[in-house]
């Protein structure tokens, strides 16, 4: 009988042991620290005075770095902005066996959408998470809901912005 305990105990502690094993957030926060090249696809749908406008799909060429917050798997993701393009994107994430979990996010300032014009924009990304299985690339779409204003013949035009931006960072 006391035999018994004694394997159930040692079971016991092997199992704890084993469980506690294996990389914490740090390790796949780790993983995706560095510089990429960063791509911004949008798929936005523009609002104005009750006609939607699609966007172009003309992607934004420019770079980005993810950079540690502290430990535990944080991290601040900045994407550089393109002088009269588009401004700089900051988002912050956790990384973990689940993926980079990308937080809300805002963004404020202008996008130039080709032939559109350039609209002084106010974002709100709702991001999602992102799989960490090749550091070389990360992907993920955002949705976008949020307002616009653009300049039409000497008038500010308000609009309602909807869609979604895809990032595609590679190395």
């Amino acid at each position: 009988m006391k035999f018994r305990k004694i394997i159930y105990c040692l079971l016991t502690f092997s199992i704890v042991t084993l469980s506690s094993c294996g990389p914490d957030n740090e390790d796949y926060a780790n993983q995706v620290l560095g510089e990429y090249n960063m791509k911004i696809t949008p798929y936005l749908t523009l609002n104005i005075d009750g006609t939607n406008i699609p966007s172009p799909n003309d992607a934004i060429n420019t770079t980005c770095s993810i950079t540690a917050n502290g430990d535990n798997g944080n991290v601040i993701i900045k994407i550089d902005g393109v002088n009269g393009v588009v401004n700089e994107f900051v988002m912050s994430a956790v990384c973990s066996g689940l993926g980079m979990n990308i937080d809300e996010s805002t963004y404020k300032g202008i996008m130039n959408m080709g032939e559109l014009r350039t609209f002084n924009c106010d974002f709100v990304l709702n991001n999602p998470t992102t799989t960490i299985s090749s550091s070389d690339i990360l992907n993920w779409d955002s949705s976008v809901t949020g307002k616009c204003i653009t300049n039409i013949s000497g008038l500010d035009m308000p609009c309602n912005v909807s869609g979604k931006l895809n990032f595609y960072a590679y190395s």
